[in-house]
């Protein structure tokens, strides 16, 4: 999950998405992404995506900028 060949602002995204799972109750599921396609995850990962993101910049701190 972590490499030491990830930059800092993905490593803080793959923080945000696990604690994301733990907040939104997913539990016992793994995904393995093929990397080719974002719209080829299952729901709960794109909806874990999503709270990671809002977890790192909430939609009307973005919105202000």
């Amino acid at each position: 999950m972590f490499s030491k060949d990830k930059n800092f602002k993905r490593i803080r995204f793959d923080i945000a998405h696990e604690l994301s799972h733990i907040i939104l109750g997913h539990e016992g599921t793994i995904f393995k992404s093929s990397g080719v396609d974002p719209r080829d995850k299952p729901r709960q990962e794109q909806v874990t995506d999503t709270c990671a993101s809002e977890l790192l910049i909430p939609t009307p701190d973005l919105k202000s900028r």
